[in-house]
């Protein structure tokens, strides 16, 4: 399965779609409490992407595996998310388009 389609199972899986509302009352938190987004637990996230890097390097074994090319591929995955779920606050498509995309524009840039 190739990360593109791992991810949108992800956000299917997550169901993503329904989380924006909630996204923005945990925004809105953060911006009244400040000193509780320090105690978000980023490590998790780190923990995460390291994971997912680990498998992709398995998969794709050396040499792309030898460098920075998991957690590069798994970084650039990440940030087409964020920017597909982003941009669906402003555009009524569904986010699996969004996400298509997002990956076509980044493949594009590369």
């Amino acid at each position: 399965m190739s990360v593109r389609e791992t991810v949108k199972a992800v956000v299917r899986a997550a169901d993503f779609a329904h989380l924006a509302e909630e996204w923005e009352l945990l925004q809105e938190l953060y911006r009244r409490h400040p000193e509780l987004f320090s105690r978000m637990r980023l490590d998790q996230v780190d923990a995460t992407i390291a994971a997912l890097a680990a498998e992709v390097a398995e998969r794709v074994g050396p040499p792309p595996s030898a460098g920075m090319y998991p957690s590069l591929l798994i970084g650039a995955a990440f940030a087409a998310l964020q920017a597909a779920e982003n941009h669906g606050r402003v555009d009524p498509r569904d986010l699996d388009d969004l996400l298509d995309e997002a990956f076509d524009m980044l493949i594009a840039g590369l």
